[in-house]
C-alpha cells in the first residue's frame, strides 16, 4: 500500500495487525522494513527492537536491527546486534559484512578486514543477502 502511495493506510493495516497479534515478530518486521524504505529510520530501528524481544533466536531479525541500527549510525549497537546475528548463524555472510562497514566507520580498520574476509569466505557463491518478503 506505502508503494501504492496509500501510506497511511499501510501504517493503520501495520497497526491493526499489531493490535491483533503484538508478538509477532514478522508484523514488527515488515512494518520496519517499511519505515525503512520510508527513511524512517529511528522507528525502524523501534520496530526491530520490538521484533529481537519477541523473536530472540532469529538471526535474520538480529541483522536487520543491525543494519536499522547502521542507517541510524548507532555503530556502536549495530555491532553488538551484528555479533548477535553472527552467534545465532555463523553462516550469515551479510551480517558478517555489514558488521565489517560498522566497524570501518568507526575507525576500526584491522577489526574490519577480518570480518570482510570472514564475510568474503562465508559468501563463496550465494547470493546477496535479501530482506525476507513478508
Amino acid at each position: 500500500m506505502r508503494d501504492l502511495g496509500r501510506e497511511q493506510e499501510a501504517w493503520r493495516v501495520f497497526a491493526d495487525a499489531q493490535q491483533r497479534d503484538p508478538r509477532a515478530a514478522a508484523v514488527q518486521r515488515d512494518w520496519a522494513k517499511a519505515l525503512a524504505r520510508s527513511g524512517r529510520d529511528r522507528e525502524a530501528v523501534a520496530k526491530l527492537e520490538e521484533a529481537v524481544r519477541y523473536a530472540p533466536d532469529d538471526a535474520w531479525l538480529w541483522f536487520e536491527l543491525g543494519a536499522a541500527y547502521r542507517r541510524a549510525a548507532q555503530e556502536e549497537h549495530a555491532i553488538a546486534a551484528l555479533r548477535r546475528a553472527t552467534q545465532l548463524d555463523a553462516r550469515l555472510h551479510c551480517a558478517f559484512a555489514e558488521w565489517g562497514r560498522a566497524l570501518e566507520s568507526l575507525g576500526r580498520v584491522e577489526a574490519a578486514r577480518r570480518r570482510f574476509a570472514q564475510a568474503a569466505r562465508l559468501r563463496g557463491d550465494q547470493p546477496d543477502c535479501r530482506w525476507p518478503a513478508p
